[in-house]
């Protein structure tokens, strides 16, 4: 009693030999998935400004230096704001002017383990008195 199961058995990819293939193609490196991924810039660190009790003065005085685009912000505990730059350039601009007006502000270190301990004098000029 043989049975045979008779089932044909082809190669899938012989209908591509027909297909013509360039040998001396050039391939444009912009638009290839293939190429290599740029070098992403490095990730700027957060800057962290303390005694923040007035949100919409600390908007209005980083706007003097740059654009509100140009930055994003969160509102934390105690009165504390974390300004996320997203250029170099915007970052020095941001630090240039804190630290020109002397507001409490700290801009943590990869080695540093926590926020303890780290505000900085003299008082922020963003506080209502």
């Amino acid at each position: 009693m043989s049975t045979e199961l008779a089932a044909p058995i082809t190669n899938r990819s012989e209908s591509l030999k027909d297909l013509s293939c360039e040998k001396n193609r050039t391939i444009d490196p912009s638009t290839s998935m293939d190429s290599a991924p740029t070098k992403q810039e490095a990730r700027l660190p957060p800057i962290y400004l303390y005694d923040v009790n007035n949100y919409k003065a600390m908007v209005d005085d980083l706007s003097k230096v740059v654009e509100e685009e140009t930055y994003h912000s969160k509102d934390l505990p105690n009165n504390t704001i974390k300004v996320i730059p997203h250029t170099p350039d915007t970052y020095r601009k941001i630090i240039h002017h804190i630290r020109e007006a002397r507001i409490v502000h700290h801009i943590p270190n990869k080695a540093e383990p926590s926020l303890q301990n780290s505000h900085s004098w003299p008082p922020s000029l963003y506080t209502d008195l």
